[in-house]
């Protein structure tokens, strides 16, 4: 039995390896412990694998089929183990202008792009281990400013990895070989490397750089695929990354609220300046810089929710496998597009994403003094 086809047409983008388990799931009419319990894992193992979120090893996959009842001859989905990148996978990996890599799913290097290589050589060398790196190298401790917090994250990574597969020797050795009070601290609240900043130590001070982004390809979920998105941080002791320095703000029409902006009390059209927008009556008056980036935010929390990203990223793939070419690799992360809002889109970008989902932003002024924002979002 097969599952059934993918949708067509808009949701087609969003069938992935770990949903068609779940279609094969419902068609035989088992429940995750059912399948386990056939496959000889653990329900967790199970659920982990189904969910994209641990990779249980390819002998407990081939389990996990025959306990689904998957014929031999209607496998070939599930043949990804071992395999290289495919080429579209690569030229995404070496398209990204920031430090890159894919791991497997005991972190050893699969491939990285030339930022990574250059930033961390170390660990660019196929079968290097970024994880072991952290963990267990020294000089982890005198590169990372934060390497605590960072060393705890990734001990949960670890932690995690384990409970998937329990049985790969390079996840063993790292358990092995890890200081027990840091194993200690592989826990939920520790946080996940996902999502974390790495300070970096540097000559005029710590500063942060990175921030680690985890993406399961939808093709596959052996592998991680491992995104440095480059931060800013603003502190006095701390020099600004060049890739830090704002877009000059417009002026007049070419303001990116011009004609959107409108005051909360009497309803006229604010005003722009050099650095503020302003009531004509007075009403009230914003910060340029302030105004803009609170509906840059409210803008990008509306359309980069989490399913939005992963349709995504599935359709980079996509692209990228048909041999399209992309020039800006699509966002990853809310955080990832926020930073491509502020250092990457011309403001003629800006302005059509505002104007094609804002209705009117309307500026109060409380009666502490401060301005508030109201957005009103078009159908």
């Amino acid at each position: 039995m097969s599952p059934p086809p993918p949708p067509e047409g808009k949701d087609a983008i969003s069938t992935s390896i770990n949903e068609a388990l779940l279609s094969y799931r419902m068609q035989e009419g088992l429940s995750a412990a059912q399948v386990a319990q056939a496959a000889g894992i653990s329900e967790l193992r199970y659920t982990m694998l189904e969910s994209s979120r641990g990779w249980p090893g390819s002998r407990a996959l081939s389990a996990v089929l025959d306990a689904l009842n998957i014929p031999k001859d209607q496998r070939s989905c599930f043949a990804f183990p071992g395999t290289p990148l495919s080429d579209g996978e690569r030229a995404l990996l070496h398209q990204k202008p920031y430090p890159a890599l894919v791991v497997d799913h005991t972190w050893r290097v699969v491939d990285c792009n030339r930022f990574f290589a250059d930033q961390l050589p170390e660990c660019a060398a196929p079968g290097s281990s970024l994880l072991r790196w952290v963990l267990l190298q020294e000089e982890a401790r005198h590169r990372l400013a934060n390497w605590e917090d960072a060393a705890a994250a990734y001990a949960t990574a670890l932690r995690d990895a384990l409970t998937a597969d329990p049985d790969a020797p390079e996840l063993q050795s790292l358990r092995a070989g890890l200081p027990s009070g840091l194993w200690e601290t592989a826990c939920p609240d520790a946080g996940q490397p996902d999502g974390q900043c790495l300070v970096w130590r540097t000559a005029q001070g710590p500063y942060v750089i990175w921030e680690c982004v985890l993406m399961v390809p939808a093709s596959r979920p052996d592998p991680l695929t491992v995104d440095f998105i480059p931060q800013t941080l603003t502190r006095r002791s701390t020099p600004e990354p060049t890739a830090a320095l704002q877009q000059p703000a417009s002026t007049g029409d070419e303001a990116l609220l011009a004609g959107i902006a409108r005051c909360g009390a009497c309803n006229l059209n604010l005003t722009t300046n050099v650095d503020h927008y302003q009531c004509p009556d007075n009403c009230v008056t914003i910060g340029m810089e302030l105004l803009e980036s609170r509906v840059a935010q409210a803008l990008i929390d509306r359309v980069f929710t989490a399913e939005s990203l992963r349709k995504l990223h599935l359709a980079q793939e996509i692209l990228l496998a048909e041999g399209g070419e992309i020039h800006q690799p699509f966002p990853v992360s809310p955080r990832h597009a926020r930073h491509q809002w502020d250092h990457d889109l011309p403001a003629e970008i800006q302005r059509a994403f505002v104007t094609h989902s804002v209705e009117r932003v309307l500026v109060t002024t409380e009666t502490d003094g401060e301005p508030s924002t109201t957005i009103s979002w078009k159908e």
